[in-house]
């Protein structure tokens, strides 16, 4: 039998043990490791345990995102030290920028992030920095449009490692829209986006050329790519990039002649793509570019774009992966509120994030506006409605792909796309209009009527305001008054209605594209885009240009705004306007105006030159028949008066222009008269006058004038 001694070590041993495994249970309670369930509740316990609060708050790993493990595995083993880690990788990835040196700046930027994957900033800041900072570095617009992908692509990896972050995935729909759209070169950048979409075999040079030994090109291999890729061909043949010296007439298509197109293949062969090396086969989707979002389990209810099929020549637009990922930040955020009050409502914290930055209702009108975007990059482009683009307009000896019709009669090639500008803009217009309802920046006259009259009932009681500004908040005995609290809510309506219908040009945009998706608007733009291209053919030019202004007065005529008058019986205090008033459309037309006006006056030079000519020719022959035979007068008399109708066609000079004079419709100017001087003094045909000089006061001390 142990002795006392043995047994107090032998019950020390025992509590130490027993107390080791409470605590140790009680760390996996607490923890959530092990859940204890409450009959007839939730698991309460769990539920308030800190795996179980972390879940709710996704403060997880696998909650917040992709979970990395090399990266998992490096911050474990830094431990406390990771913050200094982190200062020398900074400091090292600033260093290697200054010294150009970009392949290890990658290296250093991967670390950073890996250790610092769930905080935005690093994520933002560092595919910021390529994107903008280290491509424009770069020579050869291929290297520059690398590290554009690359920066993209940094900031995608964080999307995935910090899901529902409505920061990135804005963030990652800006870059594409901004690179891609209103940037320098943007143009090239186009052309590079379409080829990563496109599998290395399909876009190799060599396959579109003929095995002999001059390595020609195979007409019906690279007839075949052209009507594959018909937006990829015509940006390259037709939209002309801007020289070095900045005149517009040096500017250049990027691509002259077929050879031109293989040397453009041949050149920008190695890219970022969106298929593994030589192959048909998608990478994944993070090895993708463009990078596009994952949209399983995701409420988007829009037709999005999906990362697991091809992507199509017409689908292959930076707009449309711009609008996804702007829907997509969209879904991470507070659901909007039909009345504009700038009252978000309640809404749930774990499920929903406010972005940092822009405002609330700019962050909202993102994938509206990227589809707005699109719809002007196929009308700039030419794609105004489904008429087919002839590949060889001018069937002379620069022709591209030389074909005959069943007669032996040489025709173009005709290439055709399925989605073109009009359905783009229709697309806009009623995107425009579900965006303006949801978050209300569109109100029907008789609702904006009604709140009106119920904010000015407010005024009338609070001495010194007025229908638009913000009231203050209501007192606990206000609130209490039914009528008050509605006339107060009214307040903030109007308030809300006519600060963010301004701050996001809302009417300007739902406007415009409702115009623009009109026949009459695309008829226009589209005469006018042949006029520019005959401008060498003053006559056909001419009436090109006439056709396409008594178009586009038809679209300017029609609108509701102008036409409602006082058949409207809603009185309304919003100011009406329509697409007349759309300033930048003013000075494009006004631009048309003028260059048909030069057109037109030179026909006119010419025509009376031709009659001027005839004018002598018949004084010259009157005089010889007076003077001599009378018979060869009366024969010249003949064959002039054969070409007598050259008096009846002589071209009046348009003076006004067609945009010059005043609207039958309402009286009012078609063009604002501001616009037209604007528009000459950019064109160079007046010259701003100078303004007077400042006499300075005379005032005490100050000698006087002199005589």
């Amino acid at each position: 039998m142990a002795n006392i001694y043995q047994q107090a070590a032998k019950r020390r041993k025992v509590i130490y043990l027993s107390t080791i495994a409470v605590l140790l249970l009680s760390t996996l309670v607490v923890r959530g490791t092990i859940k204890i369930p409450v009959p007839g509740v939730r698991d309460v316990a769990y539920d308030n345990s800190i795996e179980g609060r972390a879940r709710r708050h996704e403060l997880s790993e696998l909650s917040q995102g992709d979970a990395e493990l090399g990266g998992s595995a490096v911050r474990l083993l830094l431990t406390g030290s990771r913050g200094l880690a982190v200062c020398a990788l900074w400091n090292s990835a600033i260093e290697k920028q200054r010294r150009q040196e970009w392949s290890e700046l990658d290296i250093a930027v991967k670390s950073i992030t890996k250790l610092q994957p769930h905080f935005t900033s690093p994520w933002l800041f560092q595919s910021w920095n390529i994107t903008y900072n280290v491509s424009v570095e770069m020579d050869r617009l291929n290297d520059m449009y690398y590290y554009i992908a690359r920066g993209i692509s940094i900031i995608a990896e964080g999307e995935a490692m910090n899901r529902n972050n409505p920061d990135l995935r804005y963030n990652l729909g800006f870059y594409y829209q901004n690179k891609f759209g209103v940037s320098d070169k943007v143009t090239t950048l186009r052309c590079l986006y379409q080829l990563s979409c496109i599998p290395d075999e399909d876009r190799d040079p060599e396959r579109l050329l003929n095995p002999d030994r001059e390595r020609s090109i195979n007409s019906d291999k690279f007839e075949t790519f052209c009507r594959t890729n018909p937006q990829l061909i015509r940006r390259l043949k037709n939209v002309r990039v801007a020289a070095s010296d900045g005149v517009e007439a040096h500017a250049k298509p990027l691509v002259a002649t077929p050879k031109d197109v293989i040397d453009f293949l041949r050149a920008n062969k190695k890219l970022p793509s969106r298929y593994k090396t030589a192959t048909k086969e998608l990478n994944d989707r993070l090895r993708q570019f463009p990078v596009l979002p994952e949209l399983k389990d995701q409420p988007i209810v829009t037709k999005e774009l999906d990362y697991h099929n091809d992507l199509g020549d017409h689908e292959s637009d930076a707009f449309l992966v711009s609008r996804e990922w702007y829907a997509m930040a969209n879904v991470a955020i507070p659901p909007p509120n039909p009345l504009p009050t700038g009252e978000v409502g309640e809404f749930d914290p774990y499920k929903y994030r406010m972005p940092k930055r822009p405002t609330l209702m700019v962050f909202r009108q993102g994938p509206v506006r990227a589809q707005s975007y699109h719809a002007e990059r196929l009308t700039k482009e030419g794609w105004f409605d489904h008429d087919p683009y002839e590949l060889d307009e001018e069937l002379d000896s620069n022709v591209w792909i030389k074909k005959t019709d069943d007669t032996g009669k040489p025709v173009s090639v005709k290439l055709t796309t399925p989605t073109v500008a009009q359905d783009a803009w229709k697309e806009a217009s009623v995107r425009w209009r579900e965006h303006g309802r949801a978050n209300g920046l569109y109100l029907e006259p008789a609702q904006v009527a009604r709140y009106n009259t119920m904010a000015e009932d407010y005024c009338r009681s609070h001495p010194g305001l007025s229908v638009g500004r913000m009231p203050e908040p209501l007192t606990a005995e206000e609130s209490t008054d039914p009528v008050l609290k509605a006339r107060h809510e009214a307040m903030l309506v109007m308030n809300g209605y006519f600060s963010y219908r301004s701050v996001t040009n809302y009417e300007t945009f739902d406007i415009e594209s409702e115009a623009m998706s009109t026949d009459d608007a695309m008829l226009a733009l589209k005469l006018f885009d042949k006029a520019g291209r005959e401008i060498a053919r003053f006559d056909k030019a001419a009436a090109l240009y006439e056709q396409g202004f008594a178009a586009w007065k038809r679209l300017l005529s029609r609108q509701e705004c102008r036409t409602r008058g006082s058949d409207n019986a809603i009185s309304s205090p919003v100011q009406c306007k329509d697409f007349r008033d759309n300033t930048t459309y003013q000075e494009t037309m006004y631009e048309k105006n003028v260059k048909y006006q030069g057109v037109a006056q030179t026909l006119h030079l010419i025509d009376r030159r031709l009659t001027t000519l005839w004018l002598h020719d018949l004084l010259r022959h009157a005089a010889f028949g007076t003077a001599g035979n009378p018979f060869q007068f009366a024969g010249d008399l003949t064959v002039l008066y054969d070409q007598a109708p050259v008096l009846k066609r002589v071209t009046p000079l348009p003076v006004p222009g067609p945009l010059d004079g005043d609207a039958e419709s309402d009286g009012k100017p078609w063009i604002n008269d501001d616009i037209k001087t604007r528009v000459r003094e950019k064109l160079g045909l007046i010259k701003r006058a100078p303004e007077p000089a400042k006499t300075a006061p005379v005032g005490e001390g100050s000698p006087p004038p002199g005589p």
